[in-house]
């Protein structure tokens, strides 16, 4: 596999709702950010078209990508498998893949879940960092996409795998609903115990409204066949796509191959010294640190 990137030409051949008056009107108020890192005319095409090609919220979402990245370092930095933590939520802790095969919609799918499911063991900032770095390697290959479909198998957690830093849940929620480049298009649970309540106790105060809309609940793993035709369910689901073992075997040679494209993505940062007004700062993108801490879970 070759860590190729995603170009202009091939964007403009998949997305011919691309108009030359506002990619060129897009790269002009780029231009005039001294705060902002290089930015392609490739990667502001995965902007409007994640942002349904209106330019004032393609503005926005791509200023908020590099602002978020810049102040959430936890999520954003020592992100490949040389890091011993990324390297071992993938090898033990967790499983995590993107499905070949799209969903019936044309949306991705990423799918998640508990490999062990001893709680001691599971980072909520190390699987969220290997989620993101899974992410981009996928976007930078693939480009932009119909939307994003997250799948969570949520069966083995418990209570304890709840207590996490909630400062990183905020970070990393702003990212995926304001500055990931895809169209969330649903967040679907399978194997819901009554764990699904407090699980949805914990990340409601952070989800957006639309978000929140999207959001399907399955007892079992069967609602993997409202989301997809046979052919792309795991075989572990009675499917006849690989195995879940198989797939994230695939996702960890993606991530391999674009170990140095992640690395270089890391220094891309924002200077908000050069920002023009007011610098935004931590509190500004994910609110006060510890407004979180007294969140029910009961």
């Amino acid at each position: 596999m070759e860590a190729t990137t995603f170009t202009l030409e091939e964007e403009r051949k998949k997305r011919p709702e691309v108009k030359d008056e506002d990619l060129q009107a897009f790269r002009d108020w780029v231009d005039k950010q001294p705060h902002l890192p290089k930015v392609s005319d490739a990667e502001l095409v995965l902007f409007l078209h994640t942002c349904y090609y209106r330019l004032e919220p393609a503005k926005t979402a791509l200023d908020t990508y590099f602002t978020v990245r810049t102040h959430a370092p936890e999520l954003f930095t020592d992100r490949t498998l040389q890091s011993a933590d990324v390297s071992a939520a993938f090898g033990k802790v967790v499983l995590q893949t993107i499905f070949p095969t799209k969903a019936k919609d044309g949306s991705t799918v990423s799918f998640f879940k508990l490999k062990d499911t001893n709680p001691r063991v599971y980072s909520f900032t190390t699987s969220s960092k290997a989620w993101c770095a899974l992410q981009e390697a996928w976007i930078a290959r693939h480009g932009t996409e119909e939307g994003l479909v997250c799948v969570l198998d949520v069966k083995g957690v418990s209570f304890g795998h709840l207590a996490v830093n909630l400062t990183i849940m905020a970070k990393f929620f702003v990212y995926f609903q304001e500055a990931l480049p895809v169209r969330i298009k649903g967040l679907v649970f399978i194997n819901a115990s009554s764990i699904m309540d407090n699980i949805l106790s914990l990340i409601k105060p952070f989800l957006k409204k639309e978000l929140t809309e999207m959001i399907k609940i399955y007892k079992t793993a069967d609602g993997l066949a409202d989301l997809l035709d046979k052919s792309g369910i795991p075989s572990d689901f009675g499917g006849s796509e690989k195995s879940l073992e198989e797939l994230q075997s695939d996702s960890i040679k993606l991530l391999k191959t674009y170990e140095k494209y992640l690395l270089e993505q890391e220094k891309r940062c924002v200077d908000e010294s050069q920002r023009p007004g007011k610098a935004k700062t931590e509190s500004d993108l994910f609110g006060v640190q510890g407004s979180f801490k007294k969140l029910d879970l009961d």
